[in-house]
């Protein structure tokens, strides 16, 4: 299971995909970007998610279920304006897995930023990564989302 998850998160790792963004001062919506950054927790601060990371929490896991698995996720935002990309305000969102008997609950919180992306939609996202890489090992998933906060 927590393979499952590690891995699931690391295909969301530095995602980029097209977003329909609303922006202060200009009138309906753009198209713009979204890109996604997962970061792991440390101790009392996250880094980031790349291979060291990966092999340094498969490590400390050594086979065995964690109990619980603490991430951030970033999403950052952009879009074209005469030929320049501007940055826009980002969405940071903290996740907590509690996995317990082979089962998982999924809480997501959003930390800052001004929720272009919805705690559902983060959870949905997470959720659809995790179910895929579970089925690709055989495995039966079983996804429960337990808080919604902003």
């Amino acid at each position: 299971m927590t393979y499952c998850i590690l891995h699931a998160l690391r295909e969301c790792n530095i995602r980029n995909e097209t977003a329909t963004l609303s922006i202060a001062g200009i009138l309906g919506e753009v198209q713009g970007s979204r890109t996604l950054v997962v970061r792991v927790a440390d101790g009392d601060h996250f880094i980031s998610y790349g291979r060291q990371a990966l092999a340094f929490l498969e490590k400390i896991r050594g086979g065995k279920e964690q109990e619980t698995l603490d991430f951030e996720i970033l999403f950052r935002y952009s879009h074209m304006k005469e030929k320049k990309r501007l940055f826009l305000y980002s969405d940071l969102y903290r996740t907590r897995f509690l996995i317990i008997k082979g089962k998982f609950q999924l809480q997501v919180f959003h930390v800052k930023g001004i929720g272009r992306t919805s705690p559902k939609e983060v959870a949905a996202l997470i959720e659809q990564h995790i179910i895929t890489t579970m089925r690709r090992r055989g495995l039966e998933p079983q996804v429960e989302i337990l808080q919604e906060q902003a």
